[in-house]
């Protein structure tokens, strides 16, 4: 029998819930009539604010079903052509036995008519998204901090960059130079809300990746927002790239991630107790400036980077001409 009402829950981080926000919408779009509602705490309500198809009035005591929400697709990301986005929908599917069509290829988020007038910070320039950084104790997923200088040194007269991310224990983020630098300024919210005005994303593999793929505010955004993601071999290809994205990678190409990605948490051990431990990088290798990243990381060059982002820009300008 299938339930009237139902309540997800999961407690992973935002570039999760986002992927939630799309199975959810594809979800209401084809079965209307049922009540949904996520719990999201924390940071994460911020994705569900303004959400239209969620109906607060459900909860863990009136629920018909109460189902963690998971993707155990991502077993298969190697190997099969499947992207995160299905991951969320394909369980709902198997959980309520109920056929769930793939709609868009992009998270849902909805902003208020205030949010979508102008960015939360008065910056009174066209910009890029800057995410430059990432968690402390998550480290395979990191390029050189030097280079994303290098990168916005070489673009300082082409595209102004405003550098996000969290300022925390868990997280680092480098101090750049010629940048407008909101790291640890913004709630999730906001970040969000400058992804939505932005003209395009440079990042690694983490939340503004997936939050790029959103609709924005201008007919050409609407379409696609760039995004240039440093992806090295961490993560299959077809797990993660989204539309619009110049996703630079170097998967297949070494034995560690021969298969698709290697999926491995650290460079090197922290010797804090917990399992990333024993999930290190095969290749590790120490940068000009002494930093240690994965070799997968280090092979993507600032050339690259830099030409992925003045293709995007080369091509807007046509655009716009």
């Amino acid at each position: 029998m299938t339930p009237t009402s139902i309540l997800l829950k999961n407690d992973q981080c935002p570039g999760d819930h986002l992927m939630l926000t799309a199975a959810v919408r594809d979800l209401k779009l084809q079965y209307p009539e049922l009540r949904v509602n996520v719990a999201a705490n924390g940071e994460n309500a911020d994705i569900w604010r303004n959400n239209p198809y969620l109906d607060r009035g459900i909860t863990t005591n009136n629920a018909d079903r109460v189902i963690e929400a998971h993707y155990p697709l991502i077993q298969y990301s190697d190997t099969h052509p499947f992207h995160f986005i299905h991951g969320f929908r394909q369980y709902l599917q198997s959980e309520l036995r109920l056929t769930i069509p793939q709609r868009g290829f992009w998270v849902d988020l909805h902003f208020t008519e205030q949010e979508k007038t102008k960015p939360p910070f008065q910056l009174n320039t066209r910009y890029w998204i800057l995410n430059a950084g990432g968690k402390k104790d998550f480290t395979n997923k990191q390029w050189e901090y030097d280079r994303f200088q290098q990168v916005v040194d070489r673009l300082k007269d082409e595209v102004s960059f405003v550098q996000i991310g969290y300022n925390s224990h868990w997280h680092k983020h480098p101090k750049l130079k010629n940048v407008v630098s909101l790291v640890g300024k913004t709630s999730l919210r906001q970040a969000l809300t400058l992804i939505y005005h932005s003209a395009g994303v440079l990042t690694g593999v983490s939340f503004p990746l997936l939050a790029a793929s959103m609709e924005g505010p201008s007919e050409r955004i609407r379409t696609v927002r760039p995004c240039v993601c440093i992806a090295g071999g961490r993560e299959p290809v077809q797990w993660q790239q989204m539309r619009g994205t110049q996703f630079l990678h170097t998967c297949c190409m070494l034995d560690c991630n021969a298969k698709g990605g290697c999926w491995k948490s650290r460079v090197l051990p922290l010797y804090d107790g917990k399992p990333q431990d024993k999930s290190l990088c095969a290749h590790p290798v120490k940068t000009s400036s002494g930093q240690i990243v994965p070799m997968c990381m280090d092979w993507i060059t600032v050339d690259e980077v830099v030409a992925a982002v003045r293709r995007w820009e080369a091509g807007w300008k046509i655009s716009n001409s």
